[in-house]
């Protein structure tokens, strides 16, 4: 055992506050004057924007508030086109 008394501190405890924009997507649907009925054009992306002055690699911590060899989160970017004739 402990020869003497444990207290809790927050010694190792950080601030994780943060802002995240998690997902954008922008869509937009036209009619063309000589190709098709109807075309739509979107783009997603995730992970836009992470504001925080937190220290580690994600302020969503794992497993007891731990954020051990966890990977960053990608940035990943979508687009597609639809066309109706």
């Amino acid at each position: 055992g402990f020869e003497s008394e444990q207290y809790f501190s927050d010694y190792y405890v950080e601030d994780a506050s943060f802002l995240r924009m998690d997902n954008l997507t922008l869509g937009y649907s036209f009619t063309p004057p000589r190709f098709g009925q109807r075309v739509r054009l979107a783009g997603t992306i995730q992970n836009v924007f992470q504001i925080t002055g937190y220290n580690g690699v994600d302020p969503l911590a794992g497993v007891n508030g731990i954020d051990n060899n966890l990977y960053p989160r990608s940035r990943t970017f979508v687009f597609g086109a639809s066309v109706w004739f």
